[in-house]
């Protein structure tokens, strides 16, 4: 017998159904975990990375919430010292659609991850958007995130074909170094994290 963890859901969110395909991808999600932790050498940085988006979801407030889920995607770009921003916004949109409007989010919802850092509060960085929506605004990027970080990660952890391309630091360096055509191929259809919807009522649905 073992205490089950408690996640949180981000504030918005939409209630989805468990379904039998639902369940069958749990699976190999589960088995896509149990091959990386198989070999202690490899996969260091995937599976600290993988931790890291559990702690975002065990997490209750937004601002919690999303600096982990930022963590955990900065895992899987590997960003050079003092150019994390600039690749988090541009590597990211491998896994996402690419286009200005996700770039804008991307950005907004790291400046939110380092005001975090600095203890700044979370609306600091969606100062542009009109006083009575930042809040909403923060949970929508917090949704947005959160949903990029468990489509990434499923995606590396359900293709074996991904899996020689976050085995170390070196073939995630090398995998960033390939064109972004030529990496959007591997990875396959992104996910379109503009769709996720403002919610203005801040109730769960």
């Amino acid at each position: 017998m073992s205490q089950q963890p408690t996640f949180f859901q981000s504030t918005g969110y939409r209630r989805a159904p468990i379904s039998k395909e639902w369940l069958e991808d749990a699976l190999k999600l589960r088995a896509g975990v149990m091959t990386m932790k198989a070999n202690n050498a490899e996969f260091r940085r995937a599976i600290r990375g993988l931790n890291t988006l559990f702690k975002g979801l065990k997490e209750k407030t937004g601002q919690d919430r999303l600096h982990q889920f930022v963590r955990s995607l900065e895992a899987l770009i590997l960003p050079e010292t003092g150019k994390t921003k600039k690749r988090f916004t541009h590597r990211c949109q491998t896994f996402a659609r690419a286009g200005s409007d996700t770039q804008s989010l991307l950005q907004e919802a790291f400046d939110m991850r380092s005001n975090t850092e600095h203890l700044h509060e979370w609306d600091k960085a969606v100062q542009n958007h009109p006083a009575n929506q930042r809040e909403d605004v923060c949970w929508q990027r917090t949704r947005q995130i959160e949903r990029l970080a468990c489509h990434a990660y499923s995606r590396v952890l359900s293709n074996t074909a991904l899996h020689k391309h976050f085995r170390t630091d070196a073939t995630i360096a090398d995998f960033w170094k390939l064109s972004d055509d030529q990496r959007g191929l591997l990875w396959g259809d992104p996910l379109d994290i503009a769709l996720e919807p403002l919610v203005q009522d801040r109730v769960a649905l």
